[in-house]
């Protein structure tokens, strides 16, 4: 099977989100924890107040940053999710997508 380029891979994930990302309620402030290279913080950011986006590598947070061109809403947080870096109760929802956690 012939694997699409990545920019066709990245549209075809968001087409396949996109209607389940409506169904956020625009005042939440989401956590997208393990966030690698922010794909699902740039969907959510649109849908939702704040989207705090946390990966335990800065290379990943880096191309996320690079990939958000500083969206607002978003935030980028270095973090572990054995520990991470969230006050208690700051969140509403937390999402982790293709996380592997070791």
């Amino acid at each position: 099977m012939k694997r699409l380029p990545l920019q066709r891979r990245t549209l075809a994930l968001i087409a396949v989100l996109v209607p389940l990302l409506v169904l956020l309620v625009s005042g939440l402030v989401v956590g997208d924890l393990g966030c690698g290279t922010g794909l699902l913080a740039l969907a959510m950011a649109p849908f939702v107040q704040r989207v705090v986006a946390v990966d335990g590598s800065q290379a990943m947070l880096d191309v996320a940053a690079t990939r958000l061109g500083g969206i607002a809403n978003v935030e980028l947080r270095r973090g572990d999710l054995a520990a991470l870096p969230v006050r208690d109760g700051e969140l509403d929802v937390a999402l982790l997508s293709l996380v592997l956690s070791y």
